[in-house]
């Protein structure tokens, strides 16, 4: 989430220097207007926003109305720092509905566990990690991400992992309220629990196989699974800027291996509340 405000932070500044115009109404998004003394921009300009695809950094978005979904798979030619293969971010307008956990810090211990797999919103092999951690910062056997395809309704890409022997397979398709996301995880050796974990800043409720997210005034979020699975969740906290951290909550989602096969299957609807 800190690279995307980052990202919008810059190319909102940049706009509104060549045009004179502003891109983003939200006062986070035009706070480096403000350091360059440019807060008299009033004019803004009604960009249409469009599921996009930039291959060269293996991130994804797709859109419909409001709802937009960002989706990481990527080759690095540099070392690689965090488990976020196949991690997706969930937006509604400006709300950030299913986030990753931030970086915190790099000065302390505290913040390794920011980087792992279970600090995103991506599936983990028993309590294994996507690749093997050297210290802070490297990692080794490294993963192999490719994209299968990347349309502007459907997003289809593999994850191979030498560490666990697995690979994992995200297929999403954009419907009229919401996406549906089948994860599928093939395996090369005998495991038995396989996890997938998401994390939301906002209200959660568990209901059977389903996970209602909501701000009462915005949005209400349902996320409903297809097949059985058993859903826990806990209290944690996501950085959303350096040095600092917010409580939120954690969703984990269990599923058993059958014959080294393993999936999740689940829709997500969103509707506004009149916000």
């Amino acid at each position: 989430m800190l690279i995307i405000e980052i990202s919008l932070q810059l190319s909102g500044t940049l706009y509104a220097l060549i045009t004179n115009k502003k891109l983003y109404n939200n006062v986070i998004y035009n706070e480096e207007l403000l350091w360059f003394g440019k807060n008299n921009i009033n004019d803004r300009v009604n960009i249409e926003r469009v599921s996009s695809q930039y291959k060269e950094s293996g991130l994804y978005s797709l859109r419909r109305n409001s709802n937009y979904m960002m989706i990481v798979c990527n080759n690095l030619d540099h070392r690689p720092s965090q488990m976020d293969g196949l991690h997706f971010d969930l937006w509604y307008k400006d709300f950030n509905i299913l986030c990753d956990s931030g970086t915190y810090s790099y000065a302390n211990n505290y913040d390794k566990q920011f980087t792992m797999i279970r600090n995103h919103n991506t599936v983990q092999v028993e309590n294994l990690e996507q690749m093997k951690k050297i210290g802070q910062f490297l990692c080794y056997d490294w993963i192999k991400c490719k994209t299968l395809k990347a349309e502007t309704n459907e997003f289809n890409g593999i994850l191979i992992s030498n560490n666990g022997r697995y690979t994992h397979h995200k297929n999403v398709t954009v419907t009229e309220d919401g996406f549906k996301i089948l994860d599928k995880v093939n395996a090369k050796e005998d495991y038995q629990n396989c996890y997938l974990y998401l994390h939301t800043p906002y209200h959660t409720e568990i209901q059977n196989n389903k996970i209602i997210i909501n701000n009462q005034k915005e949005f209400e979020c349902e996320i409903v699974f297809d097949n059985m699975i058993k859903i826990q969740k806990r209290s944690t906290f996501i950085s959303l800027y350096y040095y600092e951290k917010i409580e939120a909550t954690e969703i984990k989602i269990e599923n058993k291996f059958r014959n080294r096969k393993c999936e999740f299957s689940y829709e997500i609807k969103i509707k506004s509340n009149g916000g």
